[in-house]
């Protein structure tokens, strides 16, 4: 009889855990949609319809959706949109040879008759077609090139080796091939003028020249700030891969999220004016998109301006912002307007890492806050000093556990120190971040050497830091794991979150409570 009722107390709590479940998807409806659109996507390019057929059956299921309606014929309609998602956007990858339309993003050096640039192969000719991209290559070339040339050529698409440190080094920074570029293979060419984004970029780079900073820190504070990590030496890109602060240099929602954290706090005076809330929105979001633009537009960068966004503006109307649900909605248009983003590992890691944040720490970081009663100034001081500092911590472990099991999969390294070191490292990043785009937008020259001094100080920290932990040899180590072993360990992952995600609700605490009070 002990055992059956064991077994009905189990099966009570499952019930529980299910129809809490069920309960957060309704309050979080994209977290239902994302996933039929990904199976959609897969499904899609799987099949490899054509793209005639592929909108025939979405439209079936829109037909069918609205005549009968119900939550399973909705999902089936968004399963088709991914079908046909994947369909529109099925152009191949680079081809080994042939011909392709060159843009040239950014000079990066200069060595006696040799340039090296970063470039963007905007279109490519495959059997008979052309089609667009938008894979960013490295381009060595033999002949003077300018920022802002397209040039069309015959040339061959050389892939980086994912296993080798140069491979991981330039999957990191986005480089998809290497092509080199001649005389002899150049068909047509035409300078164009530079964009708004290009000039943009270049009166930051000019004014951050103006602060007089020592190479290495200036190459790093154009790398966090806005984006040109090209300059990055390899030896110093490989440090922060080995002590885990990699994604520190390469800008993306994280340094966007020290943007808005920053802005929200400098411009708190503003909630003081009539309307004051709806400007300092309204400031926040227009800086966010202009340090958006520095860093060009890259798909993370642009995921996390969204995403910041949607948040500042639910906070300027007083209503709640469900970041969750914003992020998945996030990844949802981007999926529909180009479902090759699904295979992009920028997006992946990106997702993973706020997603964690969100489910793993938010939740149980305000739960903090009853910890310490405020009952004086220093309770008070003391109070929030230990939930920063515990937020710090575990924005590091869920970020780095989320992560580890791809960056082992796709770049074959694992370290440890990102747990240790992010707590220190990620807020020197931050006072870096934000002390050089406030000297961007706001250049006073009677600050010049303060701000010099700020940005000179906090970047040989982190460096210091980085180089101490590669060079110690100590918790990391280049090691790879299979594709299964990766599934396998994301889905241990996804059933644990399920899990902590279900308890957590009033129903089943209540019933917790009701099985202790019947056990006293």
């Amino acid at each position: 009889m002990e055992n059956l009722s064991h077994f009905f107390v189990f099966l009570q709590v499952m019930k529980l855990i299910f129809e809490n479940i069920l309960r957060l998807l309704r309050t979080a409806p994209m977290l239902s949609a994302l996933p039929a659109l990904i199976v959609g996507i897969l499904l899609g390019e799987w099949m490899g319809v054509s793209a005639a057929a592929a909108i025939a059956i979405f439209v079936l299921m829109i037909i069918l959706t609205m005549r009968y309606g119900g939550d399973y014929l909705l999902l089936l309609a968004i399963v088709a949109a991914g079908v046909v998602s994947a369909t529109l956007r099925s152009a191949p990858s680079l081809p080994e040879h042939g011909e392709m339309e060159i843009e040239i993003r950014r000079i990066i050096r200069i060595n006696d008759s040799r340039t090296t640039a970063q470039g963007r192969v905007v279109a490519f000719m495959h059997e008979g077609k052309r089609y667009r991209s938008r894979a960013d290559v490295r381009i060595s070339s033999d002949v003077p090139i300018e920022q802002g040339d397209r040039i069309l050529v015959v040339a061959t698409a050389r892939p980086f080796e994912r296993g080798s440190a140069q491979g991981r080094y330039m999957a990191a920074q986005g480089f998809s091939a290497q092509i080199f570029i001649s005389a002899d293979n150049i068909l047509h060419r035409r300078t164009a003028p530079i964009s708004l984004i290009g000039r943009l970029q270049a009166a930051a780079e000019r004014r951050i020249s103006r602060l007089g900073l020592s190479p290495q820190t200036a190459m790093v504070a154009s790398a966090v700030s806005i984006g040109q990590r090209d300059a990055v030496t390899e030896e110093l890109q490989t440090a922060y891969s080995l002590s885990g602060g990699a994604h520190l240099l390469a800008v993306s929602g994280l340094h966007v999220g020290f943007i808005f954290a920053i802005l929200n706090l400098l411009l708190s005076v503003t909630t003081l004016l009539r309307g004051g809330q709806i400007i300092r929105s309204l400031m926040i979001v227009i800086a966010i998109w202009i340090y958006a633009a520095l860093a060009d537009f890259s798909p993370s960068v642009v995921r996390a301006a969204t995403m910041f966004s949607i948040v500042q503006v639910a906070v300027s109307l007083y209503s709640s912002a469900r970041s969750l649900n914003s992020l998945a909605f996030i990844a949802f248009v981007m999926l529909t307007i180009d479902a090759r983003t699904l295979h992009d590992v920028g997006f992946q890691l990106s997702f993973l890492s706020v997603a964690a944040i969100l489910l793993w720490v938010v939740p149980y970081m305000q739960a903090t806050r009853q910890l310490l009663p405020s009952h004086s100034i220093w309770r008070d001081a003391v109070r929030r000093l230990s939930q920063r500092t515990m937020t710090a911590i575990g924005v590091s472990i869920a970020a780095t556990a989320a992560t580890m099991p791809l960056v082992s999969y796709t770049f074959c390294t694992m370290s440890l120190w990102g747990i240790l070191l992010s707590p220190l490292m990620v807020p020197l990043c931050a006072v870096i971040v934000g002390t050089t785009l406030l000297w961007v937008l706001f250049p006073i020259a009677p600050l010049q050497g303060i701000v010099a001094w700020i940005i000179e100080q906090a970047t040989e920290a982190m460096n210091g830091l980085a180089t101490w932990a590669a060079e110690s040899g100590m918790l990391w180590a280049e090691a790879s794991i299979s594709r299964g072993w990766c599934y396998a360990i994301y889905a241990l992952l996804f059933i644990f979150t399920l899990t902590l995600w279900a308890w957590e609700m009033p129903s089943l605490s209540r019933f917790s409570g009701q099985l202790h009070r019947k056990e006293e």
